[in-house]
């Protein structure tokens, strides 16, 4: 089992942009699920409740057949991030809970637009945080994960 997790931004563009590489951020192929931690889920709904792209994203969820995203994407059930994962990586605080929910999640691929979690993959500390410490996340972005995921789809 392949387990992703997005950040908010890339969560939300996932639920109302119809267009690549968004479109099939929600609909993952056999074999991937899409984990979600109560952090980002949190903030998604804050997010969504304060703005008027609540009707967008109601409407874009009923285009998608629920039981094929559910089964395919999601088992539905929100993890709770430990509070005793800090990470202090990011110069915005905000952006830390996106490596900590994916840490703690023990997903494979963390996707976000966030530049100073992207720069991650080239950075040498990390590269060796990860090996040190048996992490296999990878960080991509939306673009490059919508490759991957085509790529794996049969």
């Amino acid at each position: 089992m392949r387990q992703v997790i997005y950040d908010t931004h890339t969560l939300i563009r996932g639920l109302i942009d119809p267009n690549e590489p968004y479109v099939g951020l929600l609909r993952l192929p056999e074999g991937w699920k899409l984990c979600l931690s109560d952090l980002i889920l949190r903030e998604a709904l804050q997010v969504l409740l304060g703005t008027s792209r609540l009707s967008i994203v109601l409407d874009r969820l009923r285009q998608i057949p629920l039981a094929e995203a559910y089964q395919r994407a999601s088992t539905g059930e929100v993890y709770p991030v430990p509070p005793d994962i800090e990470i202090e990586i990011c110069t915005d605080p905000e952006d830390n809970k996106f490596l900590a929910s994916a840490l703690a999640l023990d997903c494979d691929f963390l996707v976000t637009e966030v530049p100073e979690l992207l720069d991650l993959e080239r950075n040498k500390e990390w590269q060796e945080f990860k090996r040190t410490n048996s992490v296999r996340v990878e960080v991509l972005d939306p673009a490059s994960f919508s490759r991957l995921v085509a790529e794996a789809r049969p």
